[in-house]
């Protein structure tokens, strides 16, 4: 991503997705920037339990950085189950 497309969502050229706008969060912990990206790897809708074994962090770190991703709104939590939630205007 370029810098002047994480500065300036509102660029006609900038292709931002949902991963772009959460790695730019700077007031979001690595943790959570990290779990959200590992989120990618399984897909939409992936098991909590999934995002757990694939980290030597424990089940308490994946949860607290979760839960922090679920607070700023950028995923949902039901279930056992994480769902990335859609921005308007950006691509997947």
């Amino acid at each position: 991503m370029s810098e002047a497309a994480a500065k300036n969502p509102e660029q006609p050229d900038a292709k931002l997705r949902s991963s772009d706008i959460v790695i730019d969060d700077s007031s979001l912990s690595m943790a959570a920037k990290g779990v959200f990206l590992t989120i990618g790897l399984f897909g939409n809708s992936c098991d909590v339990r999934a995002l757990v074994d694939r980290t030597r962090d424990d089940s308490d770190t994946v949860d607290i950085a979760l839960r922090e991703l679920a607070e700023k709104d950028y995923v949902s939590l039901k279930g056992g189950r994480v769902y990335v939630k859609k921005r308007p205007g950006l691509s997947t």
